[in-house]
């Protein structure tokens, strides 16, 4: 488990992310989650998975 630090919903520059979509910034990474429940669905280093790209119909940076 990690210490939630933050959660955001733009980038560094202040561009929003999807709008099913949030960063949650722990002491160890950023996760990129779904808002409604918090599912994982990439992080940081890779972005958005594959599939959730697909589902969502966003890229890598949300």
């Amino acid at each position: 488990h990690h210490h939630v630090e933050s959660i955001h919903f733009t980038t560094p520059k202040g561009v929003p992310f999807h709008l099913a979509l949030a960063i949650v910034q722990t002491t160890a990474r950023e996760y990129i989650v779904l808002k409604d429940n918090g599912m994982y669905v990439g992080c940081e280093e890779d972005g958005v998975v594959n599939v959730w790209m697909r589902v969502l119909g966003c890229d890598q940076n949300g």
